[in-house]
C-alpha cells in the first residue's frame, strides 16, 4: 500500500470513529485539515521508519519516529477539536431549541 493509500485509509477510519464518538453529523473544516496532516505524517513516518529498518539507517528511523510523535500529537489534537466542535454544536442546538419554544411568549405584550 502507497503512503497516500494508507494516509487515506488512516483518515476515513479516524473520521468515522470520531464522528462515532461524537455524535456529530459531520467534521469542521479545521478538524478535517489537522486529521489529513496527522494521517499523512502517520504514513510518511511509517514509509521513513521501515525504510530506515530495512536500510539499517538509524537517522531515518529516528526522523520516522519524530514524526509519528508529531502525526500523534495532530491525532490528539483532531479529537479535542472534534469533541470541543460537538459538544458546541449540541449547547447551540439546545439554546436555539429553548429561544424558539419561549420566543412566542417572550414577544406577546
Amino acid at each position: 500500500m502507497s503512503p497516500l493509500d494508507a494516509a487515506a485509509e488512516l483518515e476515513r477510519e479516524v473520521t468515522a470513529e470520531l464522528l462515532e464518538r461524537t455524535g456529530a453529523e459531520q467534521l469542521g473544516p479545521i478538524v478535517r485539515c489537522v486529521l489529513k496532516l496527522a494521517s499523512m505524517q502517520f504514513a510518511s513516518a511509517t514509509e521513513l521508519f521501515e525504510n530506515g529498518l530495512a536500510e539499517g539507517d538509524r537517522q531515518l528511523m529516528a526522523s520516522g519516529s519524530t514524526m509519528a510523535g508529531q502525526a500523534r500529537l495532530n491525532l490528539i489534537s483532531a479529537h479535542n477539536l472534534a469533541v470541543g466542535q460537538a459538544k458546541a454544536v449540541k449547547e447551540e442546538s439546545e439554546d436555539e431549541g429553548t429561544a424558539e419554544f419561549y420566543a412566542p411568549t417572550a414577544k406577546a405584550r
